[in-house]
């Protein structure tokens, strides 16, 4: 199945329909915490996705939790336990 583009949606479509199409990069300033630290890591990165800005801080949710390291001093596996949202902004949009 393949989407529409824009050009051919109807102007009397709603919002909600419009904002499927819109792509924005957000950038997200979180914090995380990793196994065996009481102090949170202030982190921030740019992702692209549509016109929901919850869509962008799942996906940085997720792949912040899937994160590890290797300690260098005790060589353990070090993996993050916690995810801290702090801020959202909106970079640029196109659609």
């Amino acid at each position: 199945m393949s989407l529409p583009s824009p050009e051919t949606i109807p102007v009397h479509q709603s919002l909600v329909e419009k904002v499927f199409f819109m792509q924005r990069i957000y950038q997200i300033k979180y914090q995380q915490k990793w196994t065996g630290s009481r102090e949170w890591v202030r982190n921030e990165t740019n992702v692209l996705a549509g016109g929901d800005a919850q869509i962008a801080v799942d996906k940085v949710r997720r792949q912040t939790l899937r994160q590890t390291y290797k300690d260098q001093d005790t060589g353990k596996v070090q993996k993050c336990t916690a995810f801290r949202l702090r801020e959202v902004t909106v970079c640029a949009e196109c659609g």
